[in-house]
């Protein structure tokens, strides 16, 4: 938009737009937003829409900087690990500390400067596993780390890593198989999880405190929230349009000026107009991170809510229970399961009842 709010139409803004829909909203991703639930009428993104309108969160209260050193926190995050299995604790110690032949460790801080990030991945010049860090200072850096670092151990799972010395070609046809979408989703699923046991770890510790913990509570369940507008932003945005958008059926330029015409009568014009925006970044769509990204979030934190609530009334032997067979997910399930099996094995309950379970927090009658 210029400075007067009008949308500014130009032909590299409507080519980016539909490039990165067609990248972002592939076939895997719509099929599972439209897939219906147990009526025909029901469907996930209906299902999205009523947990959005659910969640009530509007504030939470400011997280606090750690007095840690990187060495220290580290230390924290092995302990951690070697509290749920030994191997996998010195195999994190290892990734941490730049020991491990199979990974690149680089980890760094921003001295408050940004936001904690972290990323696990590979590219295709690389055969070993890149394992980037960078802190902050705060309670959320050093989650980052606890999360990254289940990232990382799964990551390194047989199947996975045989793929990186394997030609792109080969990768592609297992994904293919596999479905990147459901990959991409399982992989935080143990890293939500391993996030709520590690603040449970952190305040048993005196690490920080019940109410630190709480904050950090709030925070999520915000950044849940705004993850599920997108989703719901996106999905007004190409629901404006007859067809779908892929390479060889892209946008044109009459289509996309009907879409701003339309989104123009509804009551979320400005939100989805800054969405239009972003999505038609000139930049890699992934950078930007569309909606088929959140959804890994979503899913994944659907699933280790209810996971973590289980694992709180459960006596001490069926946690260690619980503990194990989330290590066994971790390192020997992650690389070659679907979403649905990694719900019926951490909870032996399908997707839907565990989603509806999820629900049920916010809102006794499920309005799907």
């Amino acid at each position: 938009m210029d400075k007067n709010g009008k949308f500014v139409f130009d032909e590299e803004l409507v080519k980016n737009f539909s490039k990165n829909c067609a990248m972002c909203h592939e076939s895997n991703y719509m099929r599972f937003l439209n897939q219906p639930l147990r009526r025909k009428d029901e469907t996930a993104i209906k299902f999205l829409r009523a947990l959005h309108r659910a969640i009530e969160i509007k504030s939470a209260g400011k997280e606090r900087k750690i007095d840690l050193s990187l060495e220290q926190q580290k230390a924290v995050v092995v302990e951690f690990y070697k509290s749920l299995n030994q191997e996998v604790g010195d195999e994190v110690k290892s990734i941490l500390d730049g020991t491990n032949p199979m990974f690149d460790t680089n980890i760094s801080s921003n001295d408050g400067l940004g936001q904690a990030e972290g990323d696990v991945g590979s590219d295709d010049n690389s055969k070993k596993i890149n394992f980037n860090l960078t802190l902050d200072g705060t309670i959320d850096g050093l989650r980052t780390m606890a999360h990254e670092a289940a990232h990382a151990i799964s990551a390194r799972n047989k199947t996975s890593f045989e793929l990186k010395s394997q030609p792109k070609a080969k990768r592609d046809e297992f994904y293919g198989f596999l479905g990147r979408f459901d990959v991409d989703c399982v992989g935080e699923i143990e890293s939500k999880i391993i996030e709520g046991l590690f603040m449970r770890f952190l305040v048993n510790k005196e690490i920080i405190s019940e109410a630190d913990a709480k904050i950090f509570a709030d925070i999520s369940l915000i950044s849940f929230k705004n993850d599920l507008a997108q989703i719901l932003q996106e999905d007004d945005i190409i629901a404006c349009f007859d067809h779908a958008i892929t390479e060889e059926h892209p946008v044109s330029m009459s289509e996309f000026k009907s879409m701003i015409k339309r989104i123009k009568k509804t009551p979320n014009f400005e939100p989805l107009t800054l969405r239009v925006e972003d999505m038609a970044a000139p930049t890699h769509p992934r950078e930007i991170k569309f909606a088929e990204y959140k959804v890994r979030y979503i899913i994944g934190q659907i699933i280790a809510d209810v996971w973590m609530r289980e694992y709180e009334k459960q006596p001490r032997t069926q946690r260690k229970e619980m503990k194990a067979k989330l290590v066994e997910f971790i390192t020997q399930k992650t690389d070659k399961c679907r979403v649905q099996d990694a719900s019926k094995f951490l909870l032996d309950r399908s997707l839907i009842d565990v989603a509806s379970e999820f629900y049920a927090r916010f809102d006794k009658k499920l309005k799907v």
